[in-house]
């Protein structure tokens, strides 16, 4: 499987991966399209290709200006203060 290198860093953003997939998959068995069985080894190139492309400004964004890094994230709870913390200290 090709590996997926996700368009918004943190490792949190790996279980919001899996969730906006499952919903994917959900709202087109809503849509009443064929069941698919999606699963990380047979990801459909549309659905990686959204992953990889997914950009949220202010979360979890590293931005360089006249040499200086600035990392940013707009954490607004205590779980997401926690992510941006572990995303800081890992970079």
């Amino acid at each position: 499987m090709k590996q997926i290198r996700l368009g918004i860093p943190g490792v949190v953003q790996e279980s919001n991966a899996s969730l906006a997939v499952a919903l994917v998959q959900e709202h087109l068995h809503d849509l009443k399209f064929p069941p698919l069985e999606i699963t990380s080894a047979n990801l459909p190139p549309e659905i990686i290709s959204g992953l990889e492309s997914a950009r949220w400004p202010g979360r979890f964004e590293t931005r360089v200006e006249e040499g200086i890094t600035w990392y940013c994230d707009g954490a607004h709870t205590p779980d997401s203060v926690v992510a941006a913390t572990q995303w800081h200290n890992s970079v």
